[in-house]
């Protein structure tokens, strides 16, 4: 119902790994990382007048818009947060793991972009719904309103289903389901208010 706002869904499948080589991994979170920032250029291409048409199709085509994205301190989340930052996006890096986040922060300005005042690192249990609604407010305090949330937090935990106990499952479950719901609703409110339109999107994989 709200023109502007729109949705994706990126789902990685992994058949099967016998053995994970790093580069294969940074390969792949770096080509998935140009591709959520593809769909948001899209998007940005749609809803910008025929004159910055050009503008937003360069280096710098997401001309400051602002991006939160969760799971950022590493692998795929640390590699879109990147593709943000390098095609001229403000960026709000959240992870469980300040450090982490923080390191993200300092490739971005070692790669000559998310320069002070574009880029920032925040320690997010996206598990605690009140806890995320407050850094969020803090990200759109320091960078400004929201208009990309790239809900990519997720962990796993393995185990024999006859084997796999309910509090195991209800971690899981939290992070992927219960996290994006309140993590993009929280984004959803602020492009909203904003007026501006925006994009939300959801990484899973499956394997």
């Amino acid at each position: 119902r709200i023109p502007g706002i729109s949705v994706v869904v990126v789902v990685v499948v992994v058949v099967a790994v016998v053995v994970v080589d790093e580069m294969v991994l940074l390969l792949l979170s770096s080509s998935l990382g140009r591709s959520v920032c593809a769909s948001v250029r899209m998007q940005s291409r749609l809803m910008s007048s025929a004159s910055s048409q050009g503008r937003l199709l360069g280096e710098d085509c997401l001309g400051g818009k602002v991006a939160v994205v969760t799971g950022a301190g590493s692998g795929i989340g640390r590699e879109i947060a990147l593709q943000f930052a390098e095609h001229g996006g403000k960026v709000v890096v959240t992870d469980l793991n300040l450090f982490a986040a923080q390191e993200t922060v300092a490739l971005m300005r070692e790669r000559g972009f998310g320069q002070e005042g574009s880029a920032l690192s925040l320690k997010v249990d996206v598990t605690d719904a009140g806890e995320g609604q407050q850094r969020s407010g803090l990200g759109r305090e320091a960078v400004g309103s929201v208009d990309c949330m790239g809900v990519n937090a997720g962990i796993q935990h393995i185990d024999p289903f006859e084997e796999l106990s309910f509090d195991n499952w209800r971690k899981v479950v939290s992070v992927h389901l219960d996290a994006a719901f309140t993590c993009s609703q929280s984004a959803y409110k602020s492009m909203l208010a904003a007026g501006n339109g925006g994009s939300i999107i959801f990484i899973g994989s499956v394997h």
